[in-house]
């Protein structure tokens, strides 16, 4: 199984070029410190406006893990310029949290970790990952597992590992409980978050853990697989595809 990247060119550069000269906020994860099944919505707000990350009804509660529950962040639909709005006027970035478990109760005691950064000089790209058939292209596959990324590995010595991983993001993660995800030759993945900022002189590295039913029988594991883009790939392109081939 090869895992391959195709450059494609967007006319409108939506979020990249505009976004040189001005510091971009981008949310990593928020991690809630109780194992507990939660809906409700997480947002960023500033002068320009509101950006939902986390928003779900009491019908679509996120479910909670044994070392805490890590909400499943969307894209918003705008970038967020933080540089505008913490320098010079003096406006501030709001995290706003509204969260309840699964019978309605709100949260008295607990917390909930934010991570995030403002890259001094970040761009934009729009990530998309397409399935390609080898062979056989009328054979469907079922999908599930994960997609994050994360930065390169070129941070500052004084970084710990422990603060390393909290610079990961979710794209994509569709557990063996859910309804299979069933795909075709040249669908693409529908990740929950496919605008993603990458600091200047830095990378991103995206990284596979799927398994992969095929209709005709067969069966892929694709585990800890990584392959890191340059942020220099994203200056003249809006968008990139990934495209799988199995």
């Amino acid at each position: 199984m090869d895992f391959h990247m195709d450059e494609t060119y967007d006319t409108s550069k939506a979020g990249t070029l505009g976004s040189l000269g001005t510091s971009l906020l981008e949310v990593f994860n928020v991690r809630i410190n109780k194992n507990i099944k939660v809906y409700g919505t997480f947002s960023v707000e500033d002068h320009n406006g509101t950006f939902h990350f986390f928003n779900r009804d009491g019908k679509d509660v996120e479910n909670g893990k044994v070392n805490g529950t890590l909400l499943s962040l969307t894209s918003p639909t705008q970038i967020i310029p933080a540089g505008r709005t913490i320098i010079p006027t003096g406006r501030t970035i709001t995290f706003s949290v509204d969260l309840k478990d699964k019978c309605g109760n709100e949260f008295i005691e607990g917390s909930a970790n934010v991570s995030y950064t403002i890259p001094i000089v970040g761009l934009g790209t729009t990530v998309k990952i397409q399935l390609i058939k080898r062979e056989n292209e009328s054979v469907h596959s079922d999908v599930n597992g994960s997609i994050s990324a994360r930065y390169g590995d070129n941070y500052h010595s004084s970084i710990g590992e422990d603060v390393k991983k909290n610079y990961e993001f979710m794209l994509f993660n569709k557990t063996c409980e859910d309804n299979p995800l069933q795909l075709k030759h040249e669908d693409y993945l529908p990740l929950s978050r496919s605008f993603v900022i990458v600091p200047a002189h830095s990378s991103i590295v995206i990284k596979l853990n799927l398994k992969i039913f095929h209709s005709d029988g067969r069966f892929e594991h694709l585990e800890g697989h990584e392959i890191e883009f340059l942020s220099s790939v994203y200056e003249e392109n809006g968008s990139s595809i990934f495209k799988l081939h199995i």
